[in-house]
């Protein structure tokens, strides 16, 4: 738009600059005019400076008249044409031969004249088109270059300017790999409140998720004894009864298993919590229960392998894995994980005696048991696939190599 404007200006300043050139040459048209000796023409006793004027087809010509009747007129003027000029102003027209031409025209007084004949003086427009066409070609360089030099200004000041904000967005990414929230001091003026909110928010949230955890362990806690006592009856009443009434008993407690397992989950991925030492402390939980049933323990996993979430979560997931998994194996169990371009895996194999593809969906319902004579609630995988939906993983249950049961986790981390 600029340059538009610019070009447009240039062309206006020489279009005016032509024509004082032009009001030049008409005052010294008039000055120089003087009659021939037939008393009927007139002549310029004192040539112009340009000699195009006297070339035919130049676009250059001068024409002094009284109506129609020519009183005398430059060389370039072919005899027998008359020229239209506009009067008192500038502007283009089309002179003989269809040339475009830019002029103008006025009444002048001759001494020895009653009349006063009108002057046209027009000039070829050609010197103000390759001026404009010049100036366009250097505003097109110069305003190109300007408009470089800005976008890369502007580039830089936005880059410079939003360097805050990617720092920001870097820290909140790093919450949900485990790193402290960002503190309020070193931020710019406007980037400040937004921290200080962000940081209010988290601690909101975590004071929320400890009153919610606090007052459902109360809750379990306090009714753990009276379905302690209903349970005690339940086993002395008449057998009538004593079936529905211990029925009623264990949908309550698996009520309460639900219900502390959903607020012993946080479900957030701002901590990290490395994989092997949490493995390695539930084997370690586990090893009478292995011990009792002869069984022996793989683990593969790297040291360096990275849970982004709470360390209470996992524990809870893999320990349902591996607890079902001590429960089913025969001789072997084998625990392994790997990273993956989104997250990693932890995988629990064993060798037991699996789980057919029609049913292996039923065994993540809550309660779901599919051989009664194994202690249990039938909650764990149900427990950890709700847990691991908190995350936007996946619990993966296929055939193993072992021969029995692959649970996996699919989670956030790294190694």
């Amino acid at each position: 738009m600029a340059g538009f404007i610019l070009v447009h200006l240039f062309r206006l300043n020489t279009e005016h600059q032509f024509d004082i050139a032009m009001e030049d040459d008409a005052i010294h048209i008039e000055s120089s005019l003087t009659m021939a000796p037939d008393g009927r023409t007139f002549f310029l006793t004192t040539p112009l400076e340009t000699p195009l004027y006297d070339q035919q087809g130049s676009g250059w010509v001068w024409q002094l008249r009284d109506g129609e009747a020519v009183l005398g007129q430059s060389g370039s003027l072919p005899d027998g044409v008359l020229l239209n000029a506009p009067m008192n102003g500038s502007d283009y027209f089309l002179a003989p031969q269809g040339i475009l031409v830019r002029g103008t025209a006025r009444a002048i007084s001759l001494p020895g004249l009653d009349i006063k004949p009108i002057l046209h003086v027009a000039g070829s427009p050609n010197d103000i088109e390759n001026e404009v066409a010049e100036f366009r070609q250097i505003a097109v360089i110069s305003l190109g270059a300007l408009c470089a030099v800005l976008a890369l200004t502007g580039l830089l000041q936005v880059r410079i300017g939003l360097r805050p904000l990617r720092r920001l967005v870097g820290q909140l990414q790093g919450m949900l790999e485990g790193e402290p929230p960002p503190e309020v001091h070193g931020w710019p003026v406007e980037i400040t409140p937004l921290v200080r909110q962000l940081q209010a928010l988290q601690d909101h949230n975590d004071a929320l998720i400890a009153r919610g955890q606090r007052q459902a362990a109360d809750l379990a806690h306090t009714l753990k004894t009276p379905l302690a006592v209903t349970q005690s009856i339940a086993e002395d009443a008449p057998p009538e009864i004593q079936e529905e009434l211990l029925a009623q008993v264990r949908r309550m407690t698996v009520a309460i298993e639900r219900i502390l397992s959903r607020t012993r989950s946080i479900g957030g991925r701002g901590r990290r919590t490395g994989v092997k030492g949490i493995s390695d402390d539930l084997l370690l939980a586990l090893n009478r229960l292995l011990e009792q049933r002869s069984l022996t323990v793989e683990n593969s996993i790297a040291p360096d392998l990275v849970f982004f979430g709470a360390s209470s979560d996992l524990e809870e997931m893999l320990g349902n894995l591996l607890e079902n998994a001590a429960k089913w194996a025969k001789t072997k169990i084998v625990l392994s994980a790997m990273a993956t371009e989104t997250g990693i895996v932890i995988m629990v194999d064993d060798d037991g005696p699996g789980v057919p593809e029609s049913k292996r969906k039923a065994i993540v319902r809550r309660g779901q048991r599919l051989d009664e004579t194994i202690p249990g609630q039938g909650l764990g995988l149900s427990i950890t696939a709700e847990i691991i939906e908190l995350y936007n993983g996946e619990l993966m249950i296929e055939r193993s190599e072992l021969g029995g049961l692959c649970a996996a986790l699919k989670l956030p981390g790294r190694t």
